[in-house]
């Protein structure tokens, strides 16, 4: 590899071009999925409500998501969300009422914000929204806490619940504490959940139209999904077709630069290579480079992207699955390992069968007349066959090692 890359050399902005284009690829192929999950997950499951931190909230929806938030998330929440009458105009020229149908008075809406501290409220909001189930299950009767474990919010009537804020406000420190120590330890996906259904009361309260929500999300999502596959195309088609003309170049000068070799020979050097496994070399073996780097331009170089980008995606997921991952990276490297050791000997020989059979086949065609005058045709026939045959065998258990 390290000769035939002088033979690169001329295409080394094509190579360039290539590897830049098989980032794209690899890009595209790993977050594809993604945007997948998220129309699964946020579009349908979570009715498009993609952050527990609500857009816009009533004056009591207010109330009673700070009621269980420590004086620095309530800052945090005061400042990210401005109050606006529902006869004001937003950035898109239209009236709050417009957008929620039910609204009266005022409206808490969400300000617009950088990507970290949407993070921060959407964790605010969630352990808010936990932090009330546990409140909620410890003054209910028996038979509410058992239909209050479905979804967390399944018996939540904002205006029973509205009603009693003023109680509500007036709970114990200690048991205030207690349901947020609760919330503190769940799970995150449960803590998501628990947000995302808070929010969709505040936004059925104020009328909102969440069907629009979830096809306005799944639309755009699926959009973005368009895009990326459409670049991802692109990008496969332009890397099949620079791969093949690197490869193809390549082997051009490997073929011009072998017979200039052979045309330079001594006459030692001719009795030590045989006429077959020279044309052997210039045919069969450099069409086999080009194929190597035609397959290995595209495969070798966005292979490991792909497994790094699946790794760190995998373990981004979920960073307590990463042993298995590991193990699985262990297992697949010794295993083609072994693929390597017990193959690369079957094609060595199968190269040698191949120059066997180029041999048979250049001495039958140049002493054709000889072969006809001593009639020994079914000899010939039957020594090509063989060599043939042998060669079949070779490659079917060659490949089968692969």
């Amino acid at each position: 590899m390290i000769k035939l890359a002088k033979y690169l050399k001329p295409f080394s902005a094509g190579l360039v071009l290539t590897v830049l284009l098989l980032f794209a690829q690899a890009l595209s192929d790993i977050n594809l999925p993604n945007f997948m999950s998220d129309i699964v997950d946020t579009g349908i499951q979570k009715s498009g409500i993609a952050h527990s931190a609500p857009e816009a909230m009533s004056e009591n929806a207010m109330r009673l998501a700070t009621l269980a938030m420590t004086e620095g998330e309530k800052t945090l929440v005061k400042a990210s969300y401005s109050l606006v009458q529902t006869s004001e105009k937003n950035n898109k020229n239209k009236t709050y009422s417009d957008i929620y149908t039910a609204a009266s008075g005022n409206l808490w809406t969400k300000n617009k914000t950088d990507k970290d501290n949407a993070q921060a409220l959407d964790r605010v909001f969630e352990l808010s929204a936990r932090t009330l189930i546990y409140l909620s299950r410890g003054s209910a009767t028996e038979n509410d806490k058992t239909d209050s474990t479905t979804d967390g919010f399944g018996n939540f009537n904002l205006n029973n619940v509205y009603r009693q804020l003023p109680a509500l406000e007036k709970i114990p420190a200690q048991m205030l504490g207690e349901a947020r120590s609760k919330a503190e330890q769940s799970d995150k996906t449960l803590l998501a959940q628990s947000g995302t259904m808070m929010a969709k009361l505040f936004y059925t309260e104020l009328g909102a139209n969440i069907g629009a929500m979830a096809a306005a999300y799944i639309t755009k999502v699926g959009l973005k999904m368009l895009a990326i596959a459409l670049l991802g195309g692109a990008a496969t088609v332009s890397i099949s077709f620079l791969s093949s003309k690197i490869a193809a170049g390549t082997s051009r000068d490997l073929r011009r630069a072998l017979f200039e070799k052979i045309e330079n020979f001594s006459n030692n050097e001719f009795d030590k290579f045989s006429t077959a496994s020279l044309i052997t070399r210039c045919t069969n073996d450099v069409t086999q480079i080009q194929m190597l780097l035609m397959m290995g331009i595209r495969m070798v170089c966005y292979a490991p992207l792909m497994a790094i980008g699946g790794i760190v995606m995998a373990v981004k997921k979920s960073v307590s699955t990463s042993w298995v991952i590991a193990v699985a990276c262990i297992v697949l490297v010794g295993f083609i390992f072994i693929l390597m050791s017990i193959a690369i000997p079957k094609f060595k020989i199968l190269q040698k069968l191949v120059d066997r059979l180029n041999l048979i086949s250049r001495e039958n065609l140049t002493g054709l007349m000889v072969i006809r005058a001593f009639r020994t045709e079914e000899f010939e026939k039957k020594r090509f066959e063989k060599a043939n045959e042998d060669l079949t065998k070779q490659y079917f258990h060659a490949s089968q090692a692969l």
